[in-house]
């Protein structure tokens, strides 16, 4: 939104194996610059939990705002956050903890950036995803950067996956500008079998309004 830049950063750790692990980390990071205001809040959320469900979370958030030359920090702790409440402008989702037998559910429902009581449309959220389950480690990680009046939006998407001695990495990442109809497109595809390396790497360029439509194969 012309000045303002707003960057939403959600990690949510998810482990579902036999047993339970001791602690879950979630972050939530916020970046807000706003003329000459700059505002970093980051909240986050531990959970030490065994065999049965903790009654109260603790969270843990930081804002750091800069006005001019004025540097301020705020450190604020608080137990059992609700969707209702609002931390330093931000609202925080809820986090739910579901224990069923030996799995164990982390669940961050959603982050909202609020400013002057209006949601803000073109909102940067970056989001990961660790699962472990028995052998097979997936790595899922999604970029999604919408500016909503320059119109660009630029998606990246990351996959990797280690099963034994397989690695598999997929990097596919997409570039949108509307006014200019530039769109690029790069997919990138590295696989490690044993001692084996196959890398394939493919752009494709596309500008619209020009007479030039390059696609490039690596």
């Amino acid at each position: 939104m012309d000045s303002e830049l707003i960057v939403a950063l959600t990690k949510g750790l998810a482990v579902m194996n036999s047993e339970l692990i001791t602690g879950v980390t979630v972050s939530t990071g916020l970046l807000i610059v706003m003329d000459s205001e700059l505002i970093v809040a980051l909240t986050k959320v531990l959970a030490v939990t065994n065999s049965e469900l903790i009654a109260g979370v603790a969270v843990s958030t930081v804002v750091l705002i800069v006005v001019d030359s004025e540097l301020i920090v705020a450190l604020t702790k608080v137990l059992a956050v609700t969707n209702s409440e609002l931390i330093a402008g931000v609202a925080v989702s809820t986090v739910v903890l579901i224990v069923v037998d030996s799995e164990l559910i982390v669940a961050l429902t959603k982050v909202l950036a609020v400013t002057n009581s209006e949601l803000i449309a073109g909102v940067a959220v970056s989001t990961v995803v660790l699962i472990v389950v028995d052998s097979e480690l997936i790595v899922a990680l999604t970029k999604v950067l919408a500016v909503t009046n320059s119109e660009l939006i630029a998606v990246l998407t990351e996959v990797i996956i280690v099963v034994d001695s397989e690695l598999i990495t997929v990097n596919t990442s997409v570039l949108t500008v509307i006014h200019s109809e530039l769109i690029a497109v790069l997919t990138k595809v590295l696989i490690i079998v044993n001692s084996e390396l196959i890398t394939v790497s493919t752009t494709v360029l596309i500008v619209f309004n020009s007479e030039l439509n390059h696609r490039s194969l690596q």
